[in-house]
């Protein structure tokens, strides 16, 4: 998965679970949650990439093909960034739930 559109859909799920705290919706939250929760199952499958330059290539006068680079988000061996948002995304729809059952 792309940095930018993973940091996208991550600050987009946090505004989310936090609007739907703070004015009594949980079910907003939670699915706010699950938008962080599945962005951390797709860095836990593909990994965190991004783009690092492009090659352009003229296939004849009129054409020019370009193809992006991409590099890998390195990351402490020992730590799973996917499996950390996973964790995050989990314990946030836990927490929704907890308090939509006061409800």
């Amino acid at each position: 998965m792309i940095l930018t559109v993973a940091a996208f859909l991550t600050i987009l799920g946090f505004i989310g679970w936090i609007s739907g705290e703070l004015l009594g919706y949980p079910e907003i939250a939670i699915i706010a949650a699950v938008i962080v929760l599945g962005v951390g199952s797709m860095v836990a499958i593909d990994g965190l990439q991004y783009r690092d330059g492009k090659v352009e290539t003229n296939t004849s006068a009129d054409e020019t093909t370009i193809e992006y680079q991409y590099q890998s988000v390195e990351t402490i061996p020992s730590l799973e960034l996917g499996a950390l948002w996973m964790l995050l995304g989990g314990v946030m729809a836990l927490r929704s739930l907890s308090t939509a059952g006061d409800r």
